[in-house]
């Protein structure tokens, strides 16, 4: 899960690259793409042998065409290859490093396999670079998917966390409202039983221990006859 949200660093390819063989007099077709950058980059700028290729030039024939989005293409068409055309070709995107593709031009066609110091060039279908875009265009789009299937879980995960702590806080204050009323009925059965208390004790003090009468309303009465 962790490896979904970990933040890429972005990536700047040519395709067919480090080294391309282009027949002279066909067109140069170089496609740069920028992958996990945060943003499409503002601007891409392509260059010749360190010079920044100037599409206005009196060679002509130069023409640039980019598509921004989640990936970024940027394709320089170079007509009517020359020898003069040969040499280093860099894509710089400006929120991502540049990459950078070397370009022969040759006579004729060359063979599928060539020798270049020691390492062996094969020569991709253009139908097989195809697939690995769209292969990785779909990744991107799924492991998005992924990333937004996960915010929605721990969405309802804290919804339904919050619905559990108002529901406890609720029966928290239940609770403490009961606790209260039991309080209140304690201290009530304690006064009244105080009252009772008191009563009981002046009802026994206003009794007469010398004539064994009775008190009535706090005064004592005299039940002796008259001496005639």
């Amino acid at each position: 899960m962790q490896m979904l949200h970990r933040q890429k660093e972005p990536v700047t390819e040519i395709i067919g690259g480090p080294e391309l063989h282009i027949n002279k007099g066909s067109t140069i077709n170089l496609t740069c793409i920028v992958k996990f950058a945060p943003e499409p980059p503002p601007t891409v700028i392509w260059s010749h042998n360190r010079q920044v290729i100037n599409f206005d030039s009196p060679r002509g024939g130069i023409s640039l065409v980019t598509e921004k989005g989640i990936l970024t293409t940027s394709r320089l068409l170079v007509q009517k290859a020359i020898q003069s055309d040969s040499g280093f070709y860099t894509c710089t995107p400006s929120n991502a490093n540049p990459t950078t593709v070397r370009v022969h031009i040759v006579d004729g066609e060359h063979p599928a396999a060539m020798h270049h110091g020691g390492a062996i060039q094969l020569q991709v279908p253009s139908c097989l670079l195809m697939l690995a875009l769209t292969f990785g265009i779909l990744t991107l789009h799924y492991y998005r998917q992924q990333s937004n299937l996960l915010q929605r879980i721990r969405w309802r995960k804290g919804t339904i966390k919050s619905i559990i702590t108002i529901k406890r806080q609720r029966q928290r204050q239940r609770q403490q409202k009961r606790q209260r009323q039991q309080q209140l009925q304690q201290q009530q059965q304690q006064q009244q039983n105080h009252l009772d208390k008191q009563q009981r004790n002046s009802n026994s003090n206003c009794f007469d221990t010398k004539r064994t009468q009775p008190c009535l309303l706090g005064h004592r009465t005299n039940l002796e006859l008259p001496v005639t």
